[in-house]
């Protein structure tokens, strides 16, 4: 029974990533590489962020107006862009010393609160501290992942997915508390 509901884990991953690739959502490295087990960076969950959210020919007419929104000084070139959408959109937030955190990895917290900032659910209470109990209970993650140090890009692949809708393998999980 464990390897099946690792090999069925592996496929809703690969779903995940498929229909996120289809969509402009996560693109990959340069080489179109999904690198599913590794972490994710805030700077990189951001990029994903607003690709998710945001309109892409609206991001780019006002990119002078989002980059211009990222106002934390560890931001690199690059991502301050994505940084200023997510920012600018309430989807993301800096730290109390006033950084974004840009290189640090992503916990289950953060990667919950952010997705559960998406769904924009104004009948439900939660907060930071509560983020992971409440994905638990939309199905949107597993203990598994809420008890981790930091999320894969696999994990968040998946989030994503089940956030939009798009699997009723999300209310396997519906319930469980960590």
């Amino acid at each position: 029974s464990i390897p099946a509901l690792a090999a069925e884990s592996e496929t809703e991953v690969e779903t995940a990533t498929d229909y996120l690739f289809q969509h402009g959502i996560m693109l990959g490295d340069s080489n179109g590489e999904m690198h599913l087990e590794s972490g994710l960076t805030r700077a990189q969950l951001a990029t994903v962020l607003t690709r998710l959210h945001g309109n892409p020919e609206h991001v780019q007419v006002d990119q002078a107006f989002y980059t211009g929104q990222c106002k934390f000084p560890d931001v690199p070139e690059w991502a301050r862009l994505y940084v200023g959408y997510c920012y600018a959109n309430g989807l993301m937030v800096g730290y109390d010393t006033g950084a974004f955190g840009a290189d640090d990895g992503v916990t289950p917290a953060a990667a919950c609160t952010v997705v559960l900032r998406y769904m924009d659910l104004p009948d439900t209470e939660w907060d930071y501290s509560t983020a992971c109990q409440t994905a638990l209970d939309f199905g949107l993650t597993s203990v598994e992942v809420a008890v981790k140090a930091e999320v894969t890009r696999g994990d968040l692949a998946v989030m994503l997915y089940r956030a939009l809708g798009n699997t009723d393998a999300s209310s396997e999980h519906q319930g469980e508390t960590l």
